[in-house]
């Protein structure tokens, strides 16, 4: 923890972190809360949004998502955890569909 609070204050993030979390840390469910989801592969972290236009594939630990066959980057690394079959990912998402 003081590591962590430490380089917060040298980054100048020390106010700004919470927000920064969840801004680009937020959970699928949250993002993508009206549309259609599906996690294709639980183990591997894969999931795959739709809405009546767009198709966006996503994938844990990458830094680009795929919408309409074409690669997007990211702001920051999607994050996916397995226990509990969450993706955590940037909410900028949501704008891409």
């Amino acid at each position: 923890v003081q590591i962590h609070n430490y380089i917060c204050r040298q980054a100048g993030l020390e106010d700004k972190l919470p927000e920064l979390t969840t801004t680009l840390f937020a959970k699928h469910q949250d993002v993508f809360k009206d549309f259609e989801y599906e996690i294709t592969d639980e183990k591997a972290g894969k999931m795959v949004v739709k809405n009546k236009k767009h198709t966006m594939e996503i994938e844990g630990e990458r830094s680009f998502v795929i919408v309409d066959g074409k690669k997007k980057p990211l702001e920051s690394v999607i994050v996916y955890v397995d226990r509990n079959q969450t993706f955590y990912l940037p909410q900028s998402l949501r704008k891409m569909l």
